[in-house]
């Protein structure tokens, strides 16, 4: 069973990576020629001009964190992910008997992750943004949206269900604005173990060295992590800021990762500043988001 959960791993490990250089690929060929058309449209191919747009996407002030409330999912910066997908409404899905929420199921069986659960394009407060990923499934999802720890960890193996979402644009210098969320589902006590490894491992794990942990003051959830790191060399001006988070709601995890591009904020401790403060944002409307299927989670007692 090892070998088989440590092949998995990998072939998960190398899906990821590959789906991700794809979408680099296809960013970077299609930021010259296509932003002034992006610019005007939504994923859901919605005119969306002046929605949430800066003046000046140089500055952090032009940032400002969106209301508590925050923008419908499926508004007017596009919906959630795809407008495609079929998945219905977790609300949808009720006991007759009980009126306990339910999971939906995929036809392999895993646990399926609703539109209404995630974030949305509209949640960064950044426009226009456009997805570059949409993934279900467990073997696609990484808790912390982005491989932090190369290391087999403990929860891994009990991931009933899955999926990341990531958004890319607008452009500042050559580098883009970028925001990614990934749910995932687990049996038993997966969420739990897998949240207190990362807690001890991010820093120290291959793949995390380097990271700075951030204070959880004040985030929501069972459990929380958030961390943060300068990309790229000492020295280099004008270094992308990077801010990733996770938290636990009973069996279900909420990672984010926002991506601050250089050359915006006045200087790099501005930038790393503004990437955990939209970070820390997002982890509290994440959790909103998830209550009901943390709720058809505990529920489910095919997951006990």
């Amino acid at each position: 069973m090892d070998g088989a959960h440590a092949g998995a791993r990998r072939t998960r490990r190398r899906r990821v990576l590959t789906r991700s250089a794809a979408a680099a690929v296809c960013l970077a060929a299609l930021l010259p020629v296509g932003l002034s058309v992006v610019g005007r449209m939504s994923p859901a191919g919605q005119d969306v001009t002046g929605v949430h747009r800066a003046p000046d996407l140089r500055s952090a002030a032009a940032f400002a964190a969106p209301s508590a409330q925050g923008p419908d999912p499926a508004g007017s910066t596009g919906s959630s992910a795809r407008t495609d997908t079929g998945v219905p409404s977790l609300g949808a899905q009720v006991s007759a008997a009980t009126g306990a929420l339910l999971l939906e199921r995929s036809a392999s069986g895993e646990v399926v992750v609703p539109d209404d659960a995630l974030l949305s394009a509209g949640d960064l407060g950044v426009a226009p943004l456009a997805v570059a990923r949409d993934d279900p499934g467990a073997a696609a999802t990484e808790t912390t949206v982005l491989e932090l720890c190369t290391e087999p960890g403990p929860g891994d193996d009990r991931a009933a269900g899955g999926r990341t979402v990531q958004w890319s644009g607008p452009a500042v210098h050559q580098e883009v604005w970028s925001f990614g969320t990934a749910v995932r589902v687990f049996a038993a006590q997966g969420a739990r173990e897998q949240l207190g490894h990362l807690r001890r491992a991010v820093g120290v794990c291959t793949g995390s060295v380097g990271w700075s942990r951030e204070p959880v003051a004040g985030l929501p959830g069972d459990e929380s992590l958030l961390t943060s790191v300068l990309i790229g060399e000492p020295g280099q001006a004008e270094r992308n800021a990077k801010a990733v988070g996770v938290v636990r709601v009973g069996r279900v995890t909420v990672g984010v990762d926002v991506t601050v591009p250089g050359g915006v904020g006045t200087d790099e401790r501005a930038r790393r500043a503004l990437a955990v403060e939209r970070a820390r944002t997002l982890l509290v409307r994440a959790r909103e988001r998830v209550a009901r299927l943390a709720e058809a989670a505990g529920n489910d007692p095919t997951l006990r």
